[in-house]
């Protein structure tokens, strides 16, 4: 069964483009009806949970299939597999990027599709927000969280974690003990990681620490990498600029696979390949930790609804921090009357029409190789 999944992985790895929710239908499509290695109960008692882990919910997913087929050599492979492809294809990305950068033709390349990634991270912020944002206190939360992302005092991974624990004390105060037992693993390893990152130590270990940490508490998917990034690797550490992050969202959603290899793309403009090898570590390898442990350990807390109450708080605090990385990421991608133009129909064509993100980056493609013939 390992060759089987290793196979089907790279595959899919490799034709996987339109993020999580196409990754998951296909998983379905090939495993449940197609192939029949696993049944739609499994498919979806998978799913159920992977959604209340922190990290990327499709290859979560592929880990998940991944153990119940191979066991933990299974989630390994499979895990790896659907990671490989998205990894090698952005890292070339990422070198061609840094050695043609400057030049006019890049930023050329680049310039209708910066609007469609600036489109997407909005329409993906509406997605996530509409079923969470359902009463008063949800929206006073929202706004909330926004001014403690804005203010910036906090760690924003640390905003994800409180606004979490403040729903649940406002939902059910008797509850609360049970969400502080729950939350308390991934708080050492938020003050540990930022201590060692924060210590006078070599780039690269910092690289990989700060990716770890983010892997470990994030919540999501990859729009939420996208908040996150623009708070840790553009403000607070000063790794990247605006421009380059617009610019790892494009060629992260313009590629197959997982989202979260845009850790690759920033970690090699930190520090080269073994920056972006550190950096794909450290966001993936929470995933295969958290899918080994609750199907070894926590299995009951799928069903806790304290856990569900705390998640939900940190999903809130998640799209304050996309809504305020889409405001600040529109100064780079809207730099005149086309720009705008081509976001406003990208985002009418996602949220109206429901469009596959892969024709819209090549429709901004090829507006900019129009654009810089005609230059």
């Amino acid at each position: 069964m390992l060759p089987k999944l290793a196979l089907y992985f790279l595959r899919l790895g490799i034709i996987g483009f339109g993020g999580p929710p196409a990754h998951i239908a296909l998983m379905r499509a090939d495993l449940v009806d197609r192939l029949g290695w696993v049944t739609a109960e499994q498919f979806n008692d998978d799913l159920a949970v992977a959604n209340l882990l922190p990290g990327p919910t499709s290859t979560e997913m592929a880990i998940y299939l991944g153990y119940r087929l191979g066991s933990m050599p299974g989630a390994i492979v499979a895990g790896t597999c659907f990671i490989l492809p998205a990894f090698l294809i952005v890292l070339a990305l990422s070198v061609a990027y840094v050695q043609l950068g400057s030049a006019t033709s890049i930023e050329a390349l680049l310039y209708g599709i910066k609007p469609v990634a600036l489109a997407l991270v909005i329409s993906g912020t509406v997605q996530l927000g509409r079923p969470l944002l359902t009463g008063r206190r949800e929206w006073m939360l929202l706004f909330v969280a926004i001014a403690g992302v804005l203010f910036g005092a906090l760690d924003v991974l640390l905003v994800f974690i409180l606004a979490g624990l403040a729903l649940l004390i406002i939902s059910s105060s008797g509850r609360a003990l049970v969400a502080l037992v729950v939350a308390s693993p991934t708080e050492p390893v938020a003050r540990a990681a930022s201590y060692v990152s924060s210590a006078d130590l070599a780039l690269l270990a910092r690289v990989f620490l700060n990716f770890l940490k983010i892997g470990t508490l994030i919540y999501g998917g990859g729009f939420a990498l996208v908040g996150v990034l623009q708070q840790e690797a553009v403000r607070n550490l000063g790794w990247i600029t605006q421009q380059q992050l617009l610019d790892g969202i494009a060629i992260g959603q313009s590629t197959p696979g997982p989202v979260f290899t845009t850790a690759a793309f920033v970690g090699y403009l930190v520090a080269g390949i073994p920056g972006a090898v550190l950096a794909t570590l450290g966001i993936f390898t929470p995933a295969f930790v958290f899918v080994i442990l609750e199907r070894r350990l926590l299995g009951r807390l799928r069903a806790n609804t304290s856990v569900q109450t705390f998640l939900r708080g940190v999903n809130i605090a998640v799209v304050a921090a996309i809504a305020v990385a889409a405001a600040q990421l529109s100064r780079s991608a809207l730099v005149d009357g086309l720009t705008v133009a081509i976001g406003a129909a990208s985002l009418i064509a996602l949220m109206r029409f429901r469009l596959d993100v892969l024709w819209l980056v090549v429709a901004g493609l090829v507006v900019g190789i129009i654009r810089l013939l005609g230059s």
